[in-house]
Order: C-alpha cells, then structure tokens, then sequence
C-alpha cells in the first residue's frame, strides 16, 4: 500500500466518523492533563526508534524535534495514523504500546510534519497523511518533525512560554530510564541547553548514572531487575541519587515512573521505574490487575536485592537507611516495600552496628539517649543482655526518629535505660571494671536518682577499698559504706578513685554516704563493742571502761553532736541492768534507776529491770546520764475498771470526770508492794511519789485512786 492508498483510506474513515458523530480522534488527543506531555511522546517515540540523541528547536509558531534512530517504514507510518493498531503492542519495554502517545501533539498543532528516510508527511485530522516536500539540507540518518502552532484555539505565546519552561528543565525525568537515548540537546532563539547520560556498569544488576547538563551534573545508582511475563523480557529499576562524595542522598518524593514519571505518588525517597500497564495517557494505574501485580512482585524483590547488596558492600549506613520506607505508608506499592523492610531487618543482619558491620535485630544494643554511650561501651555493657553489638550512634541523632521508631517498634530492639542496667548488673561484672569506671558510673547514677535508690540494699554497686563490692545500704536500709578519711581507717570505706568525680561525689552526698566522724565511730564500733561486753560477766570492767571512753567523747563533743550521741544510745541495747537476778543489756527506755526509793519500792519484785550499779555510778550526775530516758519513778500502768460507771461517780467528787473513759491506772510494781507488809516509810514512799504526780500531771491522775475488791 502506498501513502496515497493510505490517505484515501483515512480519508473515508474519518468521513465515516463525521457521519456518524464519531470525536474519538480529538478526545485522545486531550487526554493529557499536561499541555506539554506531548515532549515525552516524541522522546518514546525516539527511544522506540533507538535513538541515542534528540534534539528540539523552539520558535515563536513551531517546535522542531529530530533523533538519530531507526528511519520509518510503511508500518510506522500506518500505525502513527491511526488508534489501536500501534506496531510496539506485542513489546511490553516499548514505551508507546496503544498508538495513543503521538495523537497528543494534536493538543498544540493541527499539522504535524514528518520526515523519515524515505517518507516526509503531514498528518491532518488526526489520521490522514499525506505526503510533503522534505526539508532543505534533510539528513537520511535523522528524522524530524515539525510541530507548527496552527491550532485556532490555542494561545501560542502562551504554548511558547510553557514549552520553554519545560524544555530548560529537561534532566532525570526524561533521560534516566531511557535505556537508548543518552543525549537530549534544546534550543531557544539564542539560549541552547543539553542533558547527556553516561552510564558505567558496576555489576550485572547495578549502574552509576551521570546525568551532565548546560548548568549542573546529577549522578545516580540504579539497580535493574529482569523477569518475564508471558515469555517477554521486562526490567524494572530503583535510582538512588548521589551527592558529590557519592553518598546516597534524598531528592524529596517522587512520582512512579513508566520510563516517565506518572501522576501517581509512591512517597519514596528514591525513583523507582517499572513497566506497568498504565491508562491510555499514562497517569493511571491499576495494581490489581494481575500483570501489575507481578510487575510490583518483582519491584519488591529487587528491593530486598538492592538493601542486601548495599550490605555487602558496606555502603548501608545509618544515612542511607533514611531514604527506605521504614514507616507504615498510605500507597500500596510504598506499603509493599515497607512490609519488605520490617521482613529483611528481622531475617538479615542489615542494621548498621557501632562496629561497623551488621547485625540482626535479636543481636544488638540499644542505650537511652540520656546515658554515655562510650563509656558504658568501653565496658562492654551490653554482654550483660546477651547482646553481640551496638547500634550505630547515628540512630540517635534527632533527625533519624523514625529509624528509631522502626527499631524498637517493627524490630524490637529494646532501648535499655539505667534501670534494666542495674536490674542485670552483677558482681561478676562490676568487679572487673577499673575504680575510674566505677567514678564514672557514680556520675551516671547521680543523672537518675529515682532509678538507683530502689537498688541501694540488693545490688553491690559500691566499690570498696580492697576492689570488692557491696551494696551501699544494708538490710535495714541503713548507709553500711564511707568515704576513705584518707588515712588509716578501720571503717568499711570506698575505694578513694571510684569517689573522685564530680558526679560520683554529688551521687554519693545525695544518698548519705560520707567521711566517717566521731558519730560514725560510736554507731560502728563503741555501741556494737559494749553490747558484746555487757553480755560477757568476765568483761564487765572493760565494759565499764568502754562507757567512760563514751562519757568523756560526749562531754568533748559539740552540741549538736551530743544529741546525736544521746539518740544512738537511747536506741541501743547497751545499758548493763539486773532482770532476775541477771545480767541483761537493754535500751535506756526499758530500766529503772537504782535510787533508794526505787529500790525500796521494787524490793522483792524479780519483774523489773534495775541499773547496774556500777555503771549508774559512772552516769550519775553527768548530762548523758541525765539525758537518757531511765525510769526515775515507777511507770504508770493502764489497767481494767474495778467498778462500774455508777460508782465511780458516787466516789468522785467531780461526777463528770466519770465521763472520759473506761480505764484505771497503777504504777509498776505497786500490786506487788501492797502485797508485802506496809510500815511507815513504805507508805512514805507511796505518798511522796503520788505527790509528785498529782503536782506533775494532775490533769492526768486527778481522780485515780486503787479499790480494795469488794468494796
């Protein structure tokens, strides 16, 4: 068939679709939302034609573009005039697969010229060819074609003006996925413009990509991957930019790209390209169709090839690992290769470690921000946990929060705080650490209080003089360590380095523990001496010895440290007394003094505790011996009602006095001495200590009075 055959068959066909109100032609030619998508059209069509250089020429009224490819034949010609029949429709990494692409040049000319090889032509009303003279000086080995701004409709100089725009911007979006084209060069009136790809081929599956323009220089690492469909070879690809060190960088989200970018988001910080089948203009597509699935299949598993062999080749960093969806997406492809992610992380040693290399998430340590990290690494702290490596320290830099998250949320790795390291911390492991670490540690602790007093009395975190550890507090609670005086000492001190710090020293203040005083000295060993001596009969003078020494530190003390004395001995069991005829060291609270009239009045009564007489002659008269709660009158007793309500109102002067309670009162010892025969100075006794306490505490005994039974 002949070019002229061909336009009379067009010819009859759009008659035929005037005739029966058939705008097909005109409605595909619109379907583009951008006016200037028409310059991705003819770059398919080069890139179809294997070209390797395009050039476009921009006028005031016409564009003019041509390619080194593949001249037309018959069949393009035919294809290009018409809809449905496209020549590429059996070759998937065709670009222009539905014959629709060229018929959006009608977007911006009525005419379009063409002139290939052996056929130069125009097209008019979207089908019908028809042959034109060639060009001036034509070149056999290029073909070209003119685009003149000849539709009525349109504002040419607004076309020239956004023409232009797009033309100066030309870089990746046009050349990176283009296996044929290397070079696009543009031209406006006296402005000229270039994009030039050189591609090296680092592996089989891996490319670095120069995109070289008029004003800058783009580089790029793009991974492929072939597979089939339906026995015809396909490639999907990923680009990562690279900065001028060629470190992976973010060049912001980006659209899909089928050979060019589509309208469709995929939120990702890389380019990601694929053949998918795609709306007639390109800007829609549908996942579930079952080729797109494969093809989306296929974009996951070279994603996981891409992250495994950036790990082996050391090249995974904490900064490149910002580029990946480690986050939960909104776009089903982007969603797909997060749910990729979270898989390789759990099954492939691909985090990046503090030791350089990577690990799985099972194997690594991860510390609270707040904590030293290179000190406590030094330690190895994380053998502790059972853990091989660190994370890498670039984690913990604000901007990678989401990294973070994507650990210790979809990985589970743990971020263990102070608390979980004194929970595990062990003696084993503390011992081996030098007296600087165990300063610094202090310096840690003092960062965190709160997480540290819980563990005072279960954990030996004090390191003493002699390298061993104990726990700073004993059972009871109480401090059971000191700071070294720095001289020869017989208390259990810290070893003077590990409180050297200014942070081990503020910790240690703050839990109370201090240089050993003359406090200290009685608390850790006059107090605990005496008791051990008052319980030996054949150590009862050097016991005695033992409570001057403690007179004479009392009356050299100051005052304020003579109450601290009074109060250690008032809650010590330390007083030598007679109970039963026996020796028994209690506290000063529980025994009576052996006056006179106490001795008198408890004559014969084995119940009470009574002074020893040697030591109350070391204590009388001195201000300790008058500071001690010793029992100076007999201690008054509650004790059960011997009557009832009505009479004690009978007997009382005061009946309302009845009214405040229940309870009588007797003095210790008192049933015991009315027990024995009462002569005058028993009596005496009697009286002399009621006297005292009516004169004393007459709110308290006014009132009171002891019953015979029975009456």
């Amino acid at each position: 068939m002949s070019i002229a055959e061909l336009t009379q068959k067009r010819l009859s066909h759009v008659e035929s679709c005037r005739n029966n109100g058939d705008n097909s032609h005109r409605i595909i030619a619109n379907l583009y939302s951008d006016s200037t998508h028409f310059l991705y059209e003819l770059l398919q069509n080069a890139q179809d034609a294997e070209a390797t250089s395009v050039s476009f020429e921009l006028h005031l009224d016409r564009l003019e573009t041509s390619h080194n490819g593949r001249a037309f034949s018959f069949t393009d010609v035919e294809s290009i005039t018409t809809i449905g029949s496209s020549t590429k429709s059996n070759e998937p990494n065709k670009i222009g697969k539905f014959g629709a692409g060229f018929k959006s040049v009608f977007s911006i000319t009525d005419t379009p010229h063409i002139y290939s090889g052996i056929y130069n032509f125009k097209i008019s009303d979207y089908i019908i060819p028809e042959t034109i003279d060639p060009l001036e000086n034509q070149s056999d080995e290029r073909t070209s074609v003119l685009l003149p701004f000849d539709r009525a409709e349109i504002d040419a100089k607004a076309l020239y003006d956004s023409i232009a725009k797009r033309l100066r911007s030309i870089g990746k979006d046009e050349l990176l996925f283009l296996s044929n084209l290397c070079r696009i060069d543009w031209k406006i009136g006296d402005e000229a413009g270039y994009v030039e790809k050189a591609i090296d081929e680092a592996s089989e599956t891996r490319s670095l990509i120069t995109l070289e323009t008029h004003n800058k220089t783009e580089r790029f690492e793009l991974y492929r991957r072939g597979f089939t469909i339906e026995n015809k070879l396909l490639e999907c690809k990923i680009a990562f930019a690279l900065n001028t060190e060629d470190r992976y960088v973010s060049i912001g989200t980006n659209p899909l790209y089928v050979f060019f970018p589509t309208v469709v988001p995929t939120n990702l910080q890389f380019l990601v390209h694929a053949p998918y089948k795609t709306t007639p203009n390109r800007e829609t597509i549908n996942f579930s169709d079952p080729q797109n699935q494969t093809i989306t299949d296929n974009i996951v598993e070279l994603y996981k090839s891409v992250l495994i062999d950036m790990a082996e080749r050391k090249v995974l960093d904490v900064e490149s690992l910002g580029l990946f969806p480690l986050s939960s997406q909104t776009g089903e492809l982007s969603q797909k290769l997060f749910e990729a992610s979270v898989y390789l992380f759990k099954t492939h040693p691909l985090i990046p470690t503090r030791e350089g290399g990577y690990a799985l998430p099972s194997s690594l340590f991860s510390l609270n921000a707040e904590l030293d990290h290179e000190f406590f690494y030094k330690s190895q702290i994380h053998t502790l946990f059972e853990k091989t490596a660190w994370i890498d320290e670039g984690f913990y830099k604000p901007i990678h929060l989401v990294l973070k998250r994507f650990l210790n949320s979809y990985l589970n790795v743990m971020e263990y705080k102070l608390n979980d390291i004194l929970h595990a911390i062990t003696e084993e492991y503390l011992v081996e650490q030098s007296n600087e670490w165990i300063s610094t540690l202090y310096g840690e602790f003092d960062k965190a209080k709160h997480y540290v007093n819980i563990y005072l009395s279960t954990r030996p975190l004090a390191r003493l003089e002699d390298g061993s550890q104990i726990p700073f507090k004993s059972e009871r609670g109480d401090i059971q360590v000191y700071i070294h005086p720095g001289m020869s000492t017989r208390f259990q001190c810290l070893h003077p380095d590990a409180t050297a710090s200014t942070g081990a020293k503020s910790f240690l203040s703050s839990i109370g523990v201090k240089t050993p005083d003359i406090i200290d000295e009685i608390k850790e060993y006059i107090l605990p001496t005496l008791i051990t001596l008052s319980k030996d009969p054949d150590s009862t003078e050097t016991y005695l010895q033992g409570m001057g020494a403690l007179l004479e530190i009392y009356n050299d003390s100051e005052p304020s440290n003579r109450s601290r004395i009074v109060e250690l001995v008032k809650n010590s069991p330390c007083i030598l007394s007679i109970h039963r005829a026996e020796r028994k060291c209690v506290r000063p609270h529980e025994v009576y003094l052996p006056t006179a009239s106490l001795k008198r009045w408890f004559a014969g009564d084995t119940s009470i505790i009574i002074l020893d007489e040697s030591l109350w002659t070391i204590l009388s008269g001195t201000e300790l011996g008058k500071s001690l709660p010793f029992h100076t009158r007999p201690v008054i007793q509650l004790m059960a009602p011997h009557i009832d309500s009505v009479h004690k109102d009978r007997l009382r002067h005061t009946p309302s006095i009845a009214d405040r309670g229940g309870d009588d009162f007797s003095w210790e010892g008192l049933v015991h001495l009315l027990s024995t025969p009462i002569d005058k100075e028993v009596s005496l006794s009697i009286w002399n200590f009621l006297i005292t306490y009516l004169d004393e505490k007459r709110n308290v005994l006014r009132g009171y009075y002891m019953a015979e039974p029975g009456q």
